[in-house]
């Protein structure tokens, strides 16, 4: 996944690569929110419930949801969408073939206005 580097550069004075961290296109004195662990899930639908429904939920209940079983599933990054995907299988294991990655900078907390670094704590 990648940043978008034309919004941090704003923050860096110039539209160069030059003085940004590796490929993610952000400044290097940004470079440590790199190495921040965020949650990332992947969502195959959602739907709400009546509480009765909920508690009369038993082992074996199936639960339907209002999406085609072959539609792309949904990638979020602090339980806000950054992209698309399909379900591939890993040797054993479920992953995600992502197909569109887009709003990734909406994930970064209180980014400021472009041109405005974020404050730093």
């Amino acid at each position: 996944m990648k940043f978008d580097s034309e919004y941090f550069s704003q923050w860096a004075g110039s539209t160069s690569r030059s003085g940004l961290a590796d490929k993610t296109g952000m400044p290097q004195e940004y470079s440590p929110i790199l190495e921040l662990e965020v949650p990332l899930i992947v969502q195959i639908a959602s739907r709400t419930m009546a509480i009765k429904e909920v508690m009369e939920l038993e082992h074996g209940s199936i639960i339907e949801f209002p999406r085609s079983a072959d539609e792309e599933l949904e990638i979020l990054v602090n339980n806000k969408s950054v992209g698309q995907g399909t379900a591939v299988k890993v040797g054993e294991n479920f992953g995600v073939r992502i197909s569109s990655v887009g709003g990734l900078e909406s994930c970064l907390p209180n980014q400021g206005s472009p041109g405005k670094p974020p404050p730093r704590s």
